[in-house]
């Protein structure tokens, strides 16, 4: 084949290949299971582990809980995205404009942030191993409530129990009863009620509202602590409460 010929048929290959990258290629789209990525969205506790999205544009999205372990947020515009308690390991946030978005109890191990800004980020209780800061440096691991990537340590409840004083509460947030709880190496934690799965909570420890049947029988609320290895975690205690409210302590 003439070299001319050769040279100009590569050209037609990588021509077509450029154009089936562009953005305008019918078939793509920025929708990730139950999620589209786009200013303003509601994705919290999606599961988005490794998804590939760089340059996306997420200002102001709620992304609280989720999985986005391994996701690609190269250069991405996530301006006061709120990351709280969101698993960002290994995640590549190359350059990505993270200004004003809420990193509190979130996970950054082995997460890759040169070039990244983050001025006004609120960042309480973030979580760092190994990760590649903005700075260029990288974090050391200290003791750690969560499980590190590619360890095999399950999950663990270290705290249970009802709210002091208990009562049972019936106002905006719903009927139920507040429970203090706090695990270690958890990735996901379920509330459940008689056995019945409820609630769920993205945060690792806290106070949280157990929808509860405050109707003087005795009933069962479990907390339920997966790692990222088995076995789960579980424990539980029993309460009968009347019906009440905020102002009526039991």
């Amino acid at each position: 084949m003439p070299r001319s010929l050769f040279v100009a048929g590569l050209a037609a290959v990588l021509a077509v290949g450029v154009l089936g990258c562009s953005s305008d290629e019918p078939g793509l789209s920025n929708q990730f299971g139950e999620c589209v990525f786009a200013p303003g969205t509601q994705c919290p506790d999606a599961d988005l582990a490794a998804v590939s999205a760089p340059q996306s544009d997420l200002r102001n999205a709620n992304c609280a809980g989720a999985n986005l372990k391994g996701v690609d947020f190269g250069h991405a515009d996530l301006r006061d995205v709120n990351f709280t308690g969101a698993n960002l390991s290994r995640a590549v946030l190359v350059g990505a404009d993270l200004r004003g978005a809420d990193l509190s109890d979130a996970i950054l191990f082995q997460a890759t942030m040169t070039g990244a800004r983050w001025v006004g980020s609120v960042r309480t209780g973030t979580r760092y191993c190994e990760t590649l800061l903005p700075s260029g440096s990288v974090s050391e691991c200290p003791e750690l409530d969560v499980v590190v990537p590619g360890s095999q340590v399950p999950a663990e409840i270290v705290t249970f129990e009802a709210t002091s004083p208990v009562r049972c509460h019936n106002d905006f947030i719903g009927e139920g009863v507040d429970v203090t709880y706090r695990v270690r190496h958890a990735s996901s934690i379920s509330f459940l009620v008689d056995g019945i799965p409820v609630t769920r909570a993205s945060k690792r420890r806290g106070v949280k509202r157990v929808p509860f049947p405050c109707d003087d029988e005795r009933h069962e609320i479990e907390i339920q602590a997966f790692g990222e290895v088995p076995p789960f975690a579980t424990a539980s205690f029993g309460l009968a409460l009347p019906p009440g409210s905020p102002d009526r302590p039991l």
